[in-house]
């Protein structure tokens, strides 16, 4: 694969991100290494830790050292375009889940270890063909594009329910609105009623009297 090959195919991958999460990422660009949370010997080794904590529970705590643990190797590997590529997944997917908490598609967690499993296999692997990074990166993007049209779907049917509860609602409001309407209006009408009926019953008592004498 020549030079432009690989930027169009880096390229298309950061887009795709794009669409599922937006573009406001907040990726570190041009900052100092933080040297003492990436270890020589294993530079996953923190990430690894961290990811396993995010798969035993979900805490704040756990999601900002994510995001810190991320945004430092990002910075060491902005020249490494398959590497930076799975990172920025894995800092997508952690702004997610912090932003919908509990409300996160299930699937979301089942991704980050998925992601960070890919990315140890091109990071811990330094002779790993290209032709085997390409297929690792659009496999967790086909993932990544299955996750989105699931996260649509609940949305689209929470969306449904909420929909379906305000029509209720406003339906019985305006029930109730009808109902008071004609009692309003009829209520002239009921008073005009009762003082024939008391007319008639005095007119009827006259005639019985003009009949008895």
């Amino acid at each position: 694969m020549d030079k432009n090959d690989k930027e169009r195919l880096i390229n298309d991958i950061e887009d795709r991100l794009d669409d599922f999460f937006g573009k406001d990422q907040n990726i570190p660009t041009g900052q100092a290494e933080n040297k003492s949370t990436t270890p020589a010997s294993n530079p996953l080794e923190q990430l690894k830790s961290v990811v396993l904590s995010i798969d035993w529970e979900i805490t704040d705590g756990c999601l900002a050292d994510l995001e810190q643990s991320v945004n430092s190797l990002m910075t060491s590997y902005q020249d490494d375009k398959y590497t930076y590529t799975m990172l920025r997944m894995l800092n997508s997917l952690g702004k997610y889940i912090k932003k919908r908490k509990a409300q996160a598609h299930p699937d979301a967690i089942k991704r980050v270890m998925s992601v960070f499993k890919s990315l140890e296999q091109i990071v811990g692997n330094a002779n790993l063909p290209e032709k085997q990074k390409k297929s690792i990166v659009a496999a967790e993007i086909r993932n990544f594009k299955e996750l989105k049209n699931n996260v649509e779907i609940k949305r689209l049917v929470q969306q449904g329910i909420d929909t379906k509860q305000d029509t209720s609602h406003s339906a019985d409001r305006s029930v109730s609105e009808i109902e008071k309407s004609i009692e309003t209006a009829i209520a002239p009408l009921k008073a005009e009623l009762d003082g024939l009926k008391q007319q008639i019953k005095s007119i009827m008592e006259e005639l019985d009297k003009m009949k008895k004498s």
